[in-house]
């Protein structure tokens, strides 16, 4: 399969070698390592945090305690601080999903009793993550997807075991120094073990990143295991955690009618 995995070519992908220098509109991990370009990224993400943790969380306070009870006002502040520390993050270089988990920390203390933040979070719930989440989906081909769980079963099934096991051995070694039980440390295993958006998201900034020579930091193959890891770990989550809670509402009422014993009726002769 190589590197091409069963990811479409799409307009970013590089066509060839590039060269280590920091180019226009490219970000220092899409254009090659350079030691210059990663102290000015870090420099710039220095101080791209600062101003939003230092100036726009207080202003956003008191922005938000000069509005009051209004709704609409503090979710379309919220809004814009959100849409804003994206843009300004990819102005930077960064990648956009930085800029904006930025300003939710800047402004979370600001509106975190307001209805505004839930009605924010709905719409990230309803909109932003569905949209992520199918933008991923137009870049992937199906046929080469089957294809890869073919000819990279071993590479699909060691990610995939490696952190179903990792889970697994966490929960049961802090279950155990702590004294939980078998279905608490079961629903400590469900809980941690879904990797969903901000694994996708991490795997295709590794994706689009490349050295001087044009080689990708992480490739199609990859892309394919964490793809399946993503499905996989989305579906036993919850299918262990229901499980789980099955087994505590049962020693939560030992009595009802559902985790009672059988009843063995006999006659006396």
């Amino acid at each position: 399969m190589g590197g091409r995995g069963c990811w479409r070519n799409s307009a970013h992908r590089h066509a060839g070698p590039v060269g280590a220098g920091r180019l226009p509109g490219n970000a220092p991990h899409r254009t090659g390592f350079a030691p210059a370009a990663l102290l000015i990224q870090i420099a710039e993400l220095v101080v791209f945090a600062a101003i939003l943790l230092g100036v726009v969380g207080p202003l956003a306070r008191r922005v938000a305690a000069a509005l009051g009870n209004s709704e609409q006002a503090g979710f379309t502040l919220l809004l814009v601080i959100v849409s804003v520390a994206a843009i300004a993050a990819e102005a930077i270089q960064l990648e956009g999903i930085i800029g904006a988990f930025l300003a939710g920390i800047a402004v979370n203390h600001a509106v975190r009793s307001s209805n505004a933040k839930v009605k924010l979070e709905f719409l990230g719930n309803s909109i932003f993550i569905p949209a992520f989440f199918i933008v991923t989906g137009f870049l992937i081909d199906l046929r080469m997807l089957g294809q890869s769980l073919t000819t990279d079963l071993p590479l699909v099934l060691s990610i995939v075991g490696t952190l179903v096991v990792g889970k697994w051995a966490a929960a049961e070694l802090s279950g155990r120094g702590f004294g939980f039980g078998a279905t608490d440390r079961l629903l400590m295993t469900s809980l941690t073990l879904p990797q969903v958006a901000a694994t996708l998201a991490a795997a295709l900034v590794g994706y689009e990143a490349v050295n001087a020579a044009g080689e990708q930091l992480l490739d199609g193959r990859m892309l394919n295991a964490v793809l399946v890891l993503v499905v996989v770990t989305a579906v036993l989550g919850p299918v262990l955690t229901q499980r789980a809670l099955t087994r505590l509402r049962g020693r939560a009422n030992p009595d009802s009618p559902e985790h009672s014993p059988p009843v063995t009726l006999t006659t006396r002769a």
